[in-house]
């Protein structure tokens, strides 16, 4: 991918809006962004749904999609020591570490 931020990698963290908008930006512009999420706490923009008659289930919201367009995601349990290996390997392969947890989550 070309663009401003072309070569640059970011990990991300959290979910809601604020996170994802601020990563979604670098993606735009060519930076390779890699979202950690959870299958046992999805992000709540997941199952918002725009009208009542939208498809359930974790893969239909539109504004998760939107806001997490040009992105890689990779599914991690941080509960297990697996998972926590995984997300400490990708935090020292990439250049930044996003996040947008509240204080001492």
């Amino acid at each position: 991918m070309t663009g401003l931020f072309a070569g640059t990698t970011i990990l991300e963290f959290g979910g809601g809006a604020a996170g994802p908008v601020a990563t979604r930006y670098f993606a735009d512009h060519g930076a390779t962004v890699i979202r950690v999420e959870s299958r046992q706490r999805p992000d709540f923009l997941r199952v918002l749904r725009l009208t009542p008659d939208t498809p359930g289930g974790l893969d239909g919201a539109h504004h998760f999609a939107v806001l997490n367009a040009n992105k890689l995601s990779v599914a991690l349990n941080l509960a297990r020591p697996e998972g926590v290996a995984v997300a400490r390997r990708l935090a020292l392969w990439v250049d930044v570490v996003a996040e947008n947890f509240a204080p001492g989550a």
